[in-house]
């Protein structure tokens, strides 16, 4: 279970690109597959949206939003972007181009059981929806941490 961090923001997966990361992608499958394999094995996560802002020996709890649902969490503690008008391509057969990259704490990926928009709201101090936008949120500390422990895997 994670404690330390700055801030939490919310990161948007693209479904059509995880469609193509993992073949299926159901919720489940992308959970397994993704965050509990290869993200685990090298914990470094290509972006395509607005990268997180990270101030220097500063920490994010990422919560991964994927189908409306976050689907899982880590700590990042150092966000990569591209230079302007490049992209990064994580290999040579990766048919993909990233804005940037994330690198995530080892040991600080965890899945959870899936945590809908309204659960969240009841424990964040402004209320936010779901999209495709990356949210800073103002968790209520102790209620945010307790729905993180009780939805864990």
């Amino acid at each position: 279970m994670v404690k330390e961090y700055d801030k939490v923001q919310i990161i948007p997966m693209n479904k059509n690109e995880n469609e193509t990361r993992v073949e299926g992608a159901l919720r489940n499958k992308v959970k397994a597959d993704f965050f509990e394999n290869a993200l685990k094995e090298t914990p470094i996560y290509y972006y395509h949206n607005k990268a997180i802002d990270l101030e220097q020996g500063k920490k994010v709890l990422a919560l991964f939003q994927y189908d409306n649902r976050i689907i899982a969490y880590g700590i990042v503690h150092e966000c990569i972007k591209a230079e302007e008008k490049e992209y990064i391509k994580p290999a040579l057969n990766d048919k993909l181009l990233y804005n940037g990259l994330l690198k995530l704490e080892d040991g600080t990926i965890f899945t959870v059981d899936d945590i809908t928009n309204e659960e969240l709201n009841n424990v964040l101090e402004k209320k936010i929806r779901f999209s495709n936008v990356s949210h800073i949120l103002e968790p209520k500390k102790e209620e945010f941490l307790e729905l993180l422990r009780i939805k864990s895997n």
